[in-house]
């Protein structure tokens, strides 16, 4: 008898591609959607601290508006909403020497676990970081929870109306 295969380590698919998202997922979500507890739009902005601190202030804030997940969005300008396209490429993104879709599963190992996406139309691309909602309990980076109020993201201690 043959022993059954050993599961796929953790970071076998960390450098994988992004799966992609159709184009009229973004058309949909950039007329319906202003930013709100579950949705952010960045530009290029890709740092990693401040990528684990909206993984959980987006699965957070997803759970407490009872969405099944929350969106961050590459490649929209803030305030206008304006498809602009990024040079983010999530998985070839680092952290330290680290890559950056490991470092986040390890970092939120156990919580959540963000998958990433992309939408091409022409020569634009936008990365997208889903995020499911919290389940039980808030989601926390560093010992520290985060949320989304409005379009802000802020540690959940100095909002305790919102825990």
């Amino acid at each position: 008898p043959s022993e059954p295969p050993l599961p796929a380590p953790l970071w076998s698919d960390a450098r994988a591609a992004p799966r992609a998202l159709p184009v009229a997922w973004l058309d949909g979500l950039l007329r319906e959607a202003d930013e709100c507890p579950w949705v952010d739009f960045k530009h290029d902005n890709h740092e990693p601290e401040a990528l684990a601190e909206y993984v959980s202030a987006l699965a957070n804030g997803a759970a407490s508006a009872g969405q099944p997940h929350g969106d961050l969005v590459w490649g929209v300008r803030d305030g206008s909403r304006e498809g602009v396209g990024t040079t983010f490429r999530p998985e070839q993104a680092r952290k330290g020497n680290e890559d950056l879709l490991f470092w986040l599963q390890v970092s939120f190992r156990g919580q959540t676990e963000p998958e990433f996406f992309e939408v091409t139309e022409g020569t634009r691309r936008a990365a997208v970081m889903r995020v499911p909602a919290a389940a039980g309990r808030p989601v926390s980076y560093r010992g520290e929870r985060f949320m989304r109020l409005r379009s802000s993201k802020v540690r959940l201690r100095e909002f305790p109306d919102q825990e």
